[in-house]
């Protein structure tokens, strides 16, 4: 079996990664709660062979995932949450007949219960619309989707009441198309993350970008080693760097005090966090939410049950922006000895911004660099008060090695 497998997976690449990813539908993270998400590893896999895995699309997708070209598989419709095979099967013999000019389009020749709300707004979340509507700015346009979903959703009803009384026979689907209703005129947009977190939503996993992105140097320099690699780290003094994906709220059966079991992610994996009663106590469930990027410290364990999987017994919890700051010194550098005033409103400003970071002075040629008794917050405020004072390039931001 292995032979064949490794055959498969060499002289028919495409086929086989299509097949695999296939065989992940229903077993993936967005069904089965904590569990790891196999598609992001085949998806990646597919990457690594060459071949790109494109986006959920109603103009494009198959029921399942399916080769589009020799170098591309598309995303299959079953594979969102909320999706199922009636729904995605309606999608594809309709497109099939004529493909989808705009979301009105879309839902004036939806009909049945297959695409009922919760459809629809999982299909938006997913991108699986975007190509519904010619916005380029994604977070616009799924905003202006999803906020049109209860008028598409009362039109899709009333074009279906009026196919089964035979008035909708009258009118085609383009003459039927809703237009946006006044209600979704007006409506709140999505920020970047907010995007993000539907496709986690409804995916299982950020499709088109990742939160920490932004962060991806900054998550290297504060933790021990990146999730995927623990296999090779110590067992103590463990310290990791990532968002907090789920939580779920416990009592200890001996003592029924409350902890919680966490999922700490970074852009490499996953690994389960325990904060078990005496630590949980010490943080409080505001240290332990769903979407905040942390660093988390403690000492691996190996879960019997799952093969020895690792989990991490959390001995503390920091917000990362904060340890960050611990991590960040200010520099200040002057040319000459400074004057008794100058000192004085350096000073000041120092003690304006009380924070973390330490802060050193250099003056040129004095051969030393003196550490200040002032920790504080960087940022722009203080920086541009120190320009003030003393003149632009007088300040550096520096990192502990």
């Amino acid at each position: 079996m292995a032979y064949q497998t490794a055959y498969l997976k060499a002289n028919f690449p495409l086929e086989f990664m299509t097949a695999l990813l296939t065989s992940e539908i229903g077993h993936s993270s967005v069904q089965a709660e904590g569990k790891e998400n196999k598609l992001v590893v085949y998806i990646e896999e597919a990457e690594r062979m060459g071949l790109r895995v494109l986006p959920p699309d109603v103009k494009s997708s198959e029921v399942f995932f399916a080769p589009e070209d020799d170098n591309s598989i598309r995303f299959g419709l079953v594979a969102i949450k909320n999706v199922g095979h009636a729904a995605a099967e309606e999608i594809v013999h309709a497109r099939k007949e004529k493909n989808f000019s705009s979301w009105g389009d879309f839902i004036g020749r939806m009909g049945g219960q297959a695409l009922n709300k919760r459809t629809l707004e999982s299909l938006i979340k997913a991108g699986a619309a975007d190509n519904l509507d010619p916005e380029k700015d994604i977070p616009l346009k799924r905003s202006r989707l999803l906020a049109e979903i209860e008028h598409s959703s009362h039109a899709q009803s009333s074009r279906q009441k009026d196919i089964e009384s035979g008035q909708g026979l009258l009118f085609s689907s383009e003459e039927f198309a809703p237009t946006l209703s006044q209600e979704s005129k007006k409506f709140a947009v999505f920020n970047e993350a907010d995007i993000l977190k539907f496709e986690k939503e409804v995916l299982g996993f950020y499709l088109s970008g990742h939160p920490l992105t932004p962060l991806k140097e900054r998550l290297l320099k504060l933790a021990t080693c990146p999730i995927s690699e623990l296999s090779n780290a110590p067992s103590e003094n463990i310290r990791l760097a990532g968002i907090i994906t789920q939580v779920t709220k416990m009592t200890s059966k001996r003592s029924k005090e409350p902890w919680a079991k966490a999922i700490l992610e970074d852009l490499s994996g996953e690994i389960s966090l325990l904060a078990f009663p005496r630590i949980y106590a010490s943080l409080g469930p505001e240290k332990i939410k769903t979407g905040l990027v942390v660093i988390a410290t403690g000492r691996l364990n190996a879960k019997e049950e799952d093969g020895g999987e690792k989990e991490l017994i959390v001995e503390s919890i920091e917000d990362f922006e904060a340890a960050w700051q611990k991590k960040q010194f200010l520099q200040i550098t002057l040319n000459d000895a400074p004057e008794e005033e100058t000192l004085i409103s350096l000073r000041e400003n120092l003690e304006n911004h009380p924070g973390p970071s330490k802060v050193f002075l250099e003056i040129k040629g004095s051969g030393g660099v003196l550490e200040l008794d002032y920790c504080v917050n960087i940022n722009q405020n203080l920086l541009k008060s120190i320009e003030a004072l003393l003149g632009q390039s007088s300040w550096q931001i520096k990192s502990e090695s």
